[in-house]
């Protein structure tokens, strides 16, 4: 008889199916479960919550879901790695002989000039007049000061940019390379959509990250190599996205973390954007190539960025320049469009900030896009609509539909920004 009673419960347990796209998991059943018991017209989410098999959505899973929502539709281009084999079979790894055969073209001279990126001698301004201090961010070509060609507000992203320069970030949470503290592989939730910098030791990622907003102080940086030894996620308050500054590859003290960090980028459904710094002094080297080689054209689109332009003459930024984007051509889910910086004096950081503004609008559109879709859905069998009332129970959301609500958040912070600006 115990034993009977045992089959009957068992028999009586509801069994909740799995979205589309969803591993057969604990959790994912969960997610599937809420989202059919907030879609039954006849049944509140108070009565089933109480039940064990289904406790309810979690606040932090929901974030989470809403920040890694719209990450397969990103429309890039898959290229295989054996176009990067080819470039490199026939490269020459010294960069002067790349150098003295490359021919720059008239474009990437003027783009140089007009951003007076590269090494340059500074004229003395009138008695009064006193220039930004170094490492403060601003953009000597867009702060509205002396010597420069506008406020950066000329467009709704420029002001957007120069709101993400008046913000601040804050540290929000940090885990080593391998994951937690007694976890490996774990890493902590996402709240928002990410960007993520990266690139060789010492090529001046924290420096970058310090003077993209004002918090000057915000991640370590030092002449050595290898200092940043932990993932570190920093909240942006002027923008609804996190900042990752992801530890060096080559050249760490004592570890190399190339792949750990490409597991990380490729599994990390929040990561959007991939920022990979270029040192202007060398191009890419063979430790960017091994690093791009691990990522196997996985992960999100990358978007490189030339840093320390200020250590270069101009005639030569203009060359590696010229050289990097030649290299861009092979390697794949990459953006076609270089972005040329200097942390310490500051030139070029105002179009890197509306590099990152164009990405948050653009993700801002396509929430809403999928909010709208969501809201169809949902009306598609009511009464009064016009549509068939005939069905006698809704059709079944997938995991990334379940939470689509939740990302047109991010959309209404994009929108209220454009507008306090």
């Amino acid at each position: 008889q115990h034993r009977m009673g045992e089959e009957e419960e068992e028999q009586e347990e509801p069994e909740f199916p799995v979205a589309d796209g969803v591993s057969p998991d604990g959790v994912s059943q969960v997610w599937a479960a809420a989202a059919e018991v907030r879609d039954r017209p006849n049944q509140t989410n108070s009565a089933v919550s109480s039940h064990w098999v289904n406790p309810g959505p979690n606040v932090l899973e929901k974030a989470r879901a809403a920040a890694e929502a719209g990450w397969q539709e990103m429309d890039l281009e898959e290229m295989p790695n054996q176009a990067m084999d080819d470039h490199l079979a026939f490269l020459p790894w010294s960069i002067n002989k790349r150098l003295k055969k490359i021919e720059t073209p008239r474009a990437i001279h003027e783009h140089v000039e007009f951003h007076q990126l590269g090494m340059r001698t500074l004229r003395k301004w009138p008695r009064g007049k006193h220039r930004p201090v170094h490492y403060s961010g601003s953009d000597p070509m867009h702060n509205g000061m002396l010597d420069s060609l506008d406020d950066g507000n000329t467009s709704s992203i420029g002001r957007m940019a120069n709101a993400v320069h008046k913000g601040f970030m804050r540290q929000r949470a940090t885990a080593y390379p391998s994951g937690l503290r007694n976890q490996m592989g774990v890493f902590p939730i996402a709240e928002r959509p990410e960007v993520a910098f990266i690139g060789t030791s010492n090529v001046g990622k924290s420096s970058l990250l310090n003077s993209l907003t004002r918090t000057m102080k915000l991640a370590e940086a030092a002449d050595d190599f290898g200092v940043t030894r932990s993932i570190n996620w920093y909240k942006c308050s002027r923008l609804p996205i996190d900042v990752i500054d992801l530890p060096g590859y080559g050249y760490a003290k004592g570890a190399n973390y190339g792949n750990l960090l490409a597991d990380f980028v490729c599994s990390r459904k929040a990561l959007r954007t991939l920022y990979v710094l270029i040192d202007a002094r060398f191009g890419l080297l063979p430790k960017d190539w091994d690093f791009l080689k691990l990522l196997d054209g996985r992960g999100p689109e990358k978007v490189f960025v030339v840093t320390k332009t200020d250590l270069v003459k101009p005639k030569m930024l203009a060359k590696v320049a010229t050289m990097v984007l030649q290299d861009l051509r092979c390697i794949p889910r990459t953006s076609q469009r270089l972005v040329m910086v200097s942390a310490r004096m500051g030139n070029g950081m105002h179009d890197l900030r509306q590099n990152m503004c164009e990405r948050v609008v653009a993700w801002a559109k396509r929430a809403q896009q999928r909010s709208a879709r969501l809201k169809a859905t949902q009306n598609a069998g009511e009464p009064g609509t016009g549509a068939s009332t005939n069905v006698t129970r809704p059709k079944l959301l997938s995991q990334q539909e379940v939470w689509e609500m939740n990302s047109a958040t991010m959309a209404d912070a994009v929108a209220k920004l454009a507008s306090a600006t």
